[in-house]
């Protein structure tokens, strides 16, 4: 975006007040546009940095991910793009075997998360992933409100 001058001058003065407040009246309306685009893409209400402002947004998904290489254990998450997500995990592997199991659109993709945890508490956890047989974890999720 190049700076424009003031009513007062003829080319952007840096050193100028008034240019100065142009310019940055210019750059927080196009930030404002952005935001006001980006909140109407996602129905919103939970604290994400955007261009250095906070936005809220909650919808999202909830989703189970596993690896061939331990079929016993399921990893769950919630996220905004579930797909890129996907992708970040699939760095850690070469072979790139993660995949999707079961995923779910809910409106408060934290609580949902936190739900599906309580749900599955009785088989052993280790952080994010589960040791539960992936048709009781696909049930429990499915079962999410």
């Amino acid at each position: 975006m190049s700076s424009v001058p003031c009513k007062g001058c003829a080319s952007y003065n840096k050193r100028c007040w008034q240019c100065q407040q142009v310019n940055r009246a210019r750059r927080e309306n196009r930030k404002h546009r952005l935001l006001k685009r980006v909140e109407g893409l996602v129905k919103h209400s939970e604290t994400t940095r955007v261009l250095g402002t906070k936005t809220k947004l909650r919808a999202g998904f909830v989703y189970l991910i596993q690896h061939p290489s331990y079929p016993e254990w399921v990893k769950i998450g919630s996220a905004l793009n579930m797909q890129q997500r996907l992708l970040s995990y699939q760095t850690g592997d070469p072979n790139r075997e993660y995949e999707i199991v079961e995923s779910k659109i809910v409106n408060d993709r934290r609580t949902a998360e936190t739900e599906l945890r309580k749900a599955l508490s009785s088989f052993e956890i280790k952080g994010e992933w589960v040791k539960a047989p992936v048709k009781v974890a696909r049930r429990e999720i499915r079962s999410l409100r």
